[in-house]
């Protein structure tokens, strides 16, 4: 892993060690990526080169500068969900009211994976803004949290009461093309360091959100 003068040996060998204790596949994809501060982005973004290999996680300085190494772990966990669902890809938008609407589903669905299915905690994560909940962004309705992000864009589309933003930006999750995605699944499956137990693992606490699989499981409305 390449690092920038900006971030230390430490915090990077510190963040290394949780996304590992949370799943190693995290800690995999964090080891293909470079850890880089930008002022260019708000808070956080993940990024890739032309070739389709995994370029950087990217932080806005001062965000980065406000969290504990947990919490970076957090996020960059956030950023892998989102490249390995290829959120961007699915992005079923329109125009500019609904990619905010399907950007704020697509972190309510992996912030509630991250908490219940590969038990980050909520309580250690109070300086992160604009955590999307199913509490937090469906206010007025009880909602599942183990639902696909399509599930909850088409029920944020229902309600005209939205405040929320989200915790990253998700502006180049749409050059995740499916050579990015080959790539990734090539690099995971060929480590000897992964078991093949913990690809299934993996596997099955990411599969409420595959792409429509849960339609059997909606209710009406």
């Amino acid at each position: 892993m390449s690092t920038t003068q900006n971030i230390s040996k430490e915090s990077i060998l510190k963040i290394s060690r949780i996304l590992e204790s949370q799943h190693v596949i995290f800690y995999k994809l964090w080891d293909m990526g470079s850890p880089n501060l930008s002022e260019e982005i708000p808070t956080a973004c993940v990024k890739f080169d032309k070739s389709g290999s995994l370029l950087s996680f990217d932080f806005n300085p001062k965000f980065w500068d406000s969290l504990t190494d947990y919490e970076r772990a957090f996020v960059i966990a956030h950023e892998c969900l989102h490249v390995i669902l290829n959120h961007g890809s699915r992005n079923p938008s329109k125009n500019q009211a609904e990619h905010l609407v399907a950007n704020i589903a697509m972190d309510v669905a992996v912030n509630e994976m991250l908490l219940n299915s590969f038990k980050f905690d909520l309580d250690k994560i109070k300086n992160c803004p604009n955590i999307c909940l199913c509490d937090t962004v469906f206010e007025e309705e009880e909602m599942p949290n183990d639902r696909s992000f399509e599930y909850y864009f088409r029920k944020l589309k229902q309600t005209s009461n939205i405040s929320m933003s989200t915790l990253d930006i998700h502006d180049f999750l749409s050059n995740v093309d499916q050579k990015t995605l080959d790539h990734i699944t090539e690099s995971i499956t060929q480590d000897p360091s992964i078991s093949q137990d913990e690809i299934e693992e993996f596997l099955e606490h990411i599969e409420k959100d595959t792409g429509g699989t849960e339609n059997s499981q909606e209710s009406p409305g």
